[in-house]
């Protein structure tokens, strides 16, 4: 991360001294691009493929992620990582960069999806636990799987990034020359466009997702949260990727109106369920922290325990070690 921060930051350094602001989408058909130029294109792929990267690792430690799946998951994702940062790197030098990071993004998507399957099957089973039922049926499983939202939704969208980011993704890279420079460079540039912005607003859904988990939020109140937040989050992604193909679908511009009219409505109310879900949750955490004995005062008071705790390593193993004898130090 450090090192291609450092694309950008050499970049900025030279600002006005051999390097102009531009936008990365203005330059798709520029033949002659500079090595500052390619260095930022690089620089802003590589970031936002690293915070995808590292919400996936706080996921998993939110799930307990462990087991073989995990001995298996961790290297492969730690090698494709280097893989695709080595070939976001070498954008500057080479025309070949994206055969590098087609490579490192399996073995990433292939760690993600073992993280998944982990996931889905431990949410199943406590369920099932939870419900005391022994020989489950496969729709009892099925429907365990979709109890709570917030636990099932960071690893379904995982799953649905491949339909609106990563499968259109390489469908563009494969076809770019046969079918997308065949188009108007408008209708390129919209898709490139929409393609980091469904990533990063992904990305933003999971993060939403583990910080109402770990805010406490409970009962219908989780429930009605995620599924609204999930729901209408895939509707808009789902709605904005048609929206950039259209093209694929309906060839004459004229034709285009009806399908643009209805994709950027079911985008615009499925964003604004969103924004509704977390304007009324932030009140609620504003309300509760005008509580005496709310959640604020709740993770304070853990907050000091922890520190207290590592503040004193040898007081931290005599309590261990009284901890685990019984109390009978």
């Amino acid at each position: 991360m450090l090192i291609s921060a450092g694309f950008g930051a050499v970049t900025g350094s030279f600002w006005a001294n051999g390097h102009e602001t531009f936008l990365a989408e203005d330059l798709i058909r520029e033949p002659n691009k500079t090595g500052l130029q390619k260095a930022i294109i690089g620089h802003l792929h590589i970031m936002l493929t690293l915070v995808a990267v590292s919400i996936t690792l706080i996921v998993g430690r939110w799930m307990n992620f462990k087991g073989m799946f995990h001995k298996i998951a961790m290297p492969t994702m730690i090698f494709g990582t280097i893989v695709i940062s080595f070939g976001v790197w070498s954008v500057v030098w080479t025309h070949h960069a994206h055969t590098f990071i087609y490579v490192g993004s399996v073995f990433v998507m292939f760690s993600a999806l073992l993280l998944v399957i982990y996931s889905w099957k431990k949410l199943i089973k406590e369920r099932i636990e939870e419900l005391g039922i022994e020989n489950p049926t496969f729709f009892q499983k099925f429907a365990a799987l979709f109890n709570d939202p917030i636990k099932f939704g960071p690893f379904w969208q995982m799953v649905f990034m491949n339909f609106t980011v990563s499968g259109i993704g390489i469908f563009m890279a494969v076809k770019l020359d046969e079918i997308f420079r065949v188009w108007p460079a408008r209708e390129e540039r919209i898709t490139l466009t929409g393609h980091w912005h469904i990533l990063a607003a992904l990305i933003a859904t999971i993060i939403i997702m583990y910080y109402v988990d770990i805010s406490g939020i409970k009962g219908k109140a989780r429930k009605w949260f995620g599924w609204i937040l999930l729901i209408g989050s895939d509707i808009a992604f789902a709605s904005m990727t048609i929206f950039s193909m259209k093209r694929l679908f309906i060839e004459d511009e004229a034709a285009q109106q009806g399908l643009m009219d209805t994709t950027m409505l079911l985008a615009d109310f499925g964003l604004g369920a969103i924004l509704v879900m977390m304007f009324v949750f932030l009140l609620w955490r504003l309300f509760d922290l005008s509580k005496k004995n709310g959640l604020w005062t709740e993770e304070a008071k853990n907050q000091e325990l922890d520190l207290e705790r590592t503040s004193d390593p040898v007081l931290n193993i005599e309590r261990d070690s009284f901890n685990n004898e019984g109390g009978s130090k």
